[in-house]
């Protein structure tokens, strides 16, 4: 009985050894999956800082870009921010936005300028018709005046023919006056 006691302290010993042994070995596991964790949560909280820095420049890059190009800035280079993710399509569409407003500025300045050409145009056409008009009518009343000239001496001449023809008219009338008085006389005279 000894013996088995022996044994069983043996096999009770043996067994408390490999139970602290494999108790090592697990709290060794475990701390090193903890410190494994550690480290992942490290180098994923490094990750995701970059990537929200660097994504966060991008974007507060092409937000000044969009805001200094909707402030009629053209001098703004999208082009810097060129890469094949969404950003990247991004800055694409806002090359492509830049382009367009340039162009529809360079549209506006040639529609300003046809419009200032064409009221120059209306100006001259103007004034040209302003002039014609001015000496047509020069013409006109140098026509005018011409016209009443002749009339004026037309109507004096009517006036000294008209003159001419009532002293005629007098004349006649105070020589049948005089010839019906001495006709008058001469038959008084003779009955």
């Amino acid at each position: 009985m000894r013996a088995v006691e022996e044994a069983a302290l043996s096999l009770s010993a043996q067994m408390v050894a490999e139970s602290r042994t494999h108790a090592v070995a697990a709290a060794r596991a475990f701390i090193l999956q903890i410190m494994i964790c550690v480290v992942l949560a490290v180098i994923a909280g490094l990750l995701v800082w970059f990537c929200v820095v660097h994504v966060s420049r991008r974007i507060n890059r092409l937000t000044e870009i969009m805001t200094r190009l909707a402030n009629s800035d053209m001098n703004v280079e999208p082009e810097k921010l060129r890469s094949s993710d969404e950003i990247g399509a991004m800055a694409n569409a806002v090359t492509v936005f830049k382009r367009n407003v340039g162009h529809i500025a360079e549209l506006s300045r040639e529609k300003a300028e046809a419009a200032g050409r064409a009221e120059q145009r209306r100006r001259e056409e103007m004034a040209r018709l302003a002039e014609d008009f001015e000496i047509a009518v020069g013409a006109l009343a140098g026509k005018l005046v011409q016209s009443a000239e002749t009339m004026a001496g037309s109507a004096g001449s009517l006036t000294v023919v008209a003159d001419t023809a009532r002293r005629h008219t007098q004349e006649m009338l105070q020589a049948a006056h005089e010839a019906s008085e001495a006709s008058a006389s001469a038959a008084a005279a003779t009955s």
